[in-house]
């Protein structure tokens, strides 16, 4: 799967857009998820060792990943994502995603930006398939001094062609201060487990620019 301003896995499997859930303040919407209908434009890229999108950047995860733009984050803006396949039928990726978001698409903290973001993001990925979310982990962080919030998803699911069934999804929204958010989002299919570690040390990386 993929991972908004968070850290993402994500491949093309574009599955039904979300349905009608809360919007801001708590007020129903009939359109909450929000997905850039842009072609994919390259951030351009001048910090040394470093992948970043407007103020926030994670590591550069070097050969055999991948990096290119991705337009099909929802609420997502001038997303980039290191990926590396992990299988072509249906295409599937390994995947560490970084990008903004606009407060007020949707939502206004961190802690809501995860919540709203998270099924947006499994409804926009999986074919349309069902797919059984357990969290283990929702909480409150701090990101470069920065108010941040985390959600940790095991996902787990029976697709055809697939030789795995579950993944985990990591989606970090950070409060960049300026009416912006920062988000990032790690996508670890369950067969490329091997790629957890390296994951794991970019998210605790993430950095905030001035």
């Amino acid at each position: 799967m993929l991972l908004l301003v968070g850290v993402w896995v994500l491949v093309d499997r574009t599955g039904p857009a979300a349905g009608p859930g809360p919007g801001p303040g708590g007020q129903p919407t009939t359109q909450v998820c929000v997905t850039p209908s842009a072609t994919p434009v390259a951030v351009p890229q001048d910090l040394p060792g470093r992948v970043r999108s407007g103020r926030i950047s994670v590591p550069e995860l070097g050969p055999p990943w991948r990096l290119e733009p991705d337009a099909k984050v929802p609420f997502g803006r001038g997303m980039m994502r290191q990926q590396i396949s992990v299988d072509d039928s249906p295409a599937w990726i390994v995947s560490l995603n970084v990008g903004t978001m606009l407060a007020g698409d949707g939502f206004f903290t961190p802690e809501q930006g995860v919540h709203v973001v998270m099924p947006c993001l499994i409804a926009e990925y999986y074919f349309g398939e069902p797919v059984q979310r357990r969290d283990v982990r929702d909480e409150a962080i701090r990101v470069d001094g920065h108010a941040a919030w985390v959600l940790e998803s095991e996902l787990t699911f029976d697709i055809e062609g697939l030789d795995f069934t579950s993944e985990r999804l990591v989606l970090v929204v950070v409060d960049l201060e300026d009416g912006t958010a920062g988000t990032v989002i790690a996508d670890i299919p369950a067969v490329a487990a091997d790629r957890e570690p390296q994951l794991r040390r970019a998210i605790a990386d993430i950095r905030i620019s001035p």
